[in-house]
Order: structure tokens, then sequence, then C-alpha cells
């Protein structure tokens, strides 16, 4: 209805308003209609539709909208630059910056609210997963300054065997202006957004100072942050050889080894970090996480626990601990929980499913048919689950 609307709509006003609410609902069978309002004559309807198509695609959505921080509109440019950095694409807080002292007041205001957008994303940081792709992009920007370099006198390591041919040549002697020389060079690349060449830059850095923490650090986060989670491992290891406290160096290598299906190790990193730093909610919860694909359901409780004693769980995490709970056999702990989890967020068919279930199981078939219904409302036909949730609710009918 709304797709029809919109193209047959002339009044900019509708049109806009049609691509909002397009993404509002969220079903993936407007981007084909948001596709085609990306190239619209009506900048309000550009604009609209890049924030449409971030709350539908996310991360998915990234090569789409790239194309739109070269949009003649600026308030298109500044919500295409806040929905890529909140999917992970953190490069573009230069663009923002360079906005942000445009002559043009208007230019201005736009840049300013999309800076603002930013600024509630990262509120909650420190709540998200490791596994977002803007946890991963941030870990990339904690670079120190320059001073606390120093060179090192030991062999190259097998990890910059892939720097590739031509890159800029090292110079003769490990002196001091000439190692300035090389990290503005990767510094350079990384702030205007060439990452291919700032990850080269970095390498040959490396065959020179292979001891350097920053720059081991940073070419992880640049490796990660393209998605080479297993060429991203070396440089972190090498990160927490130098510095054994290194925390971040630790989360990431769980977060590489996760990634590249290596569990075991991942569960190692993570419960390394966690010596260094037990408080930290986000590694309890990825820890808990990895546990609970290990069917480690108790342990994977404890850590689920710890991390909420310390700051509220997101939905997903409730979710997960509920679902812990239920393979123990603790059913009222873990109707709380899905209770929980479903009020702050009723668009997870599984957990409506796992919750009902429960209640079918102890005789509370009405309060089953009452969660399976709240689940249907909630759930898109033909989306995943919804067909389970139907046939738990007819089985539930006799």
């Amino acid at each position: 209805m709304l797709s029809k609307l919109f193209t047959s709509e002339r009044n900019f006003k509708i049109r806009s308003a049609a691509i909002s609410a397009l993404g509002e609902i969220g079903e993936a069978s407007a981007v084909p209609v948001l596709e085609k309002a990306l190239k619209d004559r009506d900048s309000r309807v550009r604009a609209n539709a890049v924030e449409a198509l971030e709350a539908i695609l996310g991360e998915g959505g990234a090569l789409m909208l790239k194309s739109l921080l070269q949009d003649p509109d600026n308030r298109t440019r500044a919500n295409a630059a806040k929905a890529l950095f909140r999917i992970g694409e953190v490069g573009v807080l230069f663009q923002l910056e360079r906005m942000l002292g445009d002559p043009e007041n208007t230019v201005k205001i736009s840049a300013a609210y999309a800076v603002g957008e930013i600024g509630r994303a990262l509120r909650d940081i420190d709540r998200i997963p490791l596994s977002t792709p803007l946890k991963q992009a941030l870990a990339g920007v904690r670079l120190p300054d320059a001073p606390t370099l120093r060179p090192e006198k030991t062999a190259v390591p097998d990890a910059v065997s892939q720097v590739r041919q031509p890159v800029a040549s090292p110079p003769a002697a490990k002196d001091g202006a000439g190692k300035e020389v090389m990290r503005e060079r990767f510094m350079t690349a990384y702030k205007a957004g060439r990452i291919d060449e700032a990850t080269e830059h970095v390498q040959a850095y490396l065959a020179v100072y292979p001891h350097d923490l920053m720059a081991n650090f940073f070419a992880g986060n640049l490796h990660q942050q393209q998605g080479k989670f297993d060429q991203a491992i070396p440089f972190y290891r090498k990160t927490v050889e130098i510095d054994p406290f290194h925390i971040q160096g630790y989360a990431n290598l769980g977060l590489c080894c996760h990634r590249c299906n290596r569990v075991q190790e991942a569960v190692h990193y993570f419960r390394q970090a966690l010596k260094i730093q037990p408080d930290l909610s986000t590694l309890h919860f990825n820890l808990a996480n990895l546990l609970l694909k290990e069917q480690q359901w108790e342990e994977a409780i404890k850590h689920f626990e710890e991390g909420r004693k310390r700051q509220p769980a997101v939905p997903k995490i409730l979710a997960n601990l509920g679902f812990a709970y239920q393979k123990t056999g603790q059913y009222e702990k873990a109707l709380a929980v899905y209770e929980e989890a479903s009020n702050a967020d009723a668009h997870d068919p599984g957990l409506h499913y796992n919750w009902a279930l429960i209640l079918a199981r102890q005789g509370r078939k009405d309060q089953a048919r009452e969660v399976l219904k709240k689940a249907l409302a909630a759930t898109p036909p033909g989306a995943p689950g919804e067909r389970n949730l139907r046939d738990l609710l007819e089985r539930l009918k006799g």
C-alpha cells in the first residue's frame, strides 16, 4: 500500500512520509522501493530513504549507502554518514567534521544533527556485544600519541609476510624522523578512509619496528575492520605478547577466533581478558554466549548473571540466559527472564516459542496461548520462526 502511494503520489511531503513509514515497518520487501527512492529527484525523499534502509538492512546496506556520501543535498549526506557510522564505518566522522566547518549554515545544522545521533549511539556503547560492527570498528581508533612509539631491534615476524608491493620504502636506518614519516603515512591513509593503503603502510612500518605495541594493535584492528579475522589474529597475539595486560587485545582475539570458528581459543582469550578486568560486563556476556554454543549451560549462566550485576542486559542476552536456565531445568527462572526480555523487545519469535513451551508443559496452556499471540502480533508473515509459533498455537488449541 505504501509502496504504491510512493509511486503514484506527486506531493513530496506524502512521498517522503511513505518512505519513512516503510522504514518504521521494517519489512525487507520494501528494499527495492527504498533503493529507488535513493535516486529520487527530491532530497527529502532521498534523506528519508537513507534512514529507512539503515533500519531495515543494518550492516547489509553499507555499499548502497556509501554512494550517498557524495549526494548534493547536505541532509542526505549527513544521514548517510550517521547511518554508516552506526554500522561500523567510523571513517565517515571526518566528512562530518568537514561539514561542521562549512560556511553554509544549513550544512552545519545537518552535520550537527548527525553528530548528535552518533553521540546517542555511543552513549550505550559499553552495553553492546563486541561482535557488533560499530564495537569492532571503534577498537581501531584507540591510538596513543606519537611520542609513545619506541623503536625496536628484533627480526621481522611472520605476520608481516602479507605486505603487498609496491609500498613506500622504509628508511635505511631506524631514525626517529623516518619512523615518524612512516607512522604519518598509515595514519593519514586511515583518516582519509583508505583502509587498504593504511594496512599496507602499517605492515611496512612493522617490517622495521616489529615490536611496536600500538602499530601491532592498529594492524589487527584494520584487518578486523575489513572482516579479515584470521589475518588480524597474529597482530593481536603480538599485542598481548608485548603487553600481557592489554585487555582489548585479548577481547579482540576472542572475537576474531570466534569469527573463525575457533571457539575454544575464543573462550580462552575472553577468560584472559576477564582475569585483567573481571567487572567488564561485555566480556562476561560474550564469554557466556560462546559457552552457550558449547552447551556449557551452568557456566554460561554464571557469566550472564555476572554481567547483569554490573549493567542491564539487552533483550538478546536475556533470551540466551533464559534458554540456559531452560536447558538446566530451572524453569521458573527461565520464565522470569523470558518475560523481562519480551517486555523490552517483543520481536524475538524464538524467545516466545521457548517461553510458551515451558508454560504448556506446566499445564498453563491459556498463558502459553497468550504468549504466542503476542509474538505473532509482532512477527511479520513469513519471517523466520513465524511458522513455528503458529504450529505450536495450533497444537495448543486441542
